[in-house]
């Protein structure tokens, strides 16, 4: 599984490994990352469980919600996506807070287990770029290992 993101203009790219649910911390095997024009990284199972024994605050920050995380829903009309090699019929909804700040969300039931083809608000936008069996990777080598003490 492939996530592009963008905030203020800086893109970034995640890809995950994983050999079962996403859901479960066990099956992510292990993490490439690349942000704007940084060097790209693995982040090994090894490396992912120590992260996780040291807690949320590992890089001094939680991670911040893109657009209101609750508002008034819109249902919007159903959009097609492309993504990888598949082109997938979204349903669309508008989420608008009460301060008028909004997001948009593109749904697939295709895309297990959580459904988000692409959340957009504002300067800050999340797509899939691929998933499943097959899903060809953006992210490319060499890769420095990530290293956790």
């Amino acid at each position: 599984m492939e996530i592009r993101t963008s905030s203020g203009g800086v893109p970034s790219v995640a890809a995950y490994l994983l050999k079962g649910d996403p859901t479960e911390d066990a099956n992510i095997v292990s993490v490439r990352a690349k942000d704007g024009d940084g060097p790209a990284v693995e982040i090994d199972r090894d490396a992912l469980e120590r992260l996780r024994q040291q807690g949320g605050d590992r890089f001094g920050q939680r991670a911040a919600a893109i657009g209101p995380t609750f508002g008034r829903l819109e249902a919007l009309p159903e959009e097609k996506v492309k993504v990888g090699r598949r082109t997938l019929v979204c349903r669309r909804l508008r989420i608008v807070a009460e301060e008028g700040r909004s997001a948009e969300v593109w749904l697939s039931d295709e895309v297990a287990p959580f459904g988000v083809v692409r959340l957009a608000s504002g300067e800050e936008e999340v797509a899939l770029t691929d998933f499943g069996k097959g899903a060809k990777p953006s992210l490319a080598g060499p890769f420095l290992r990530f290293e956790v003490p």
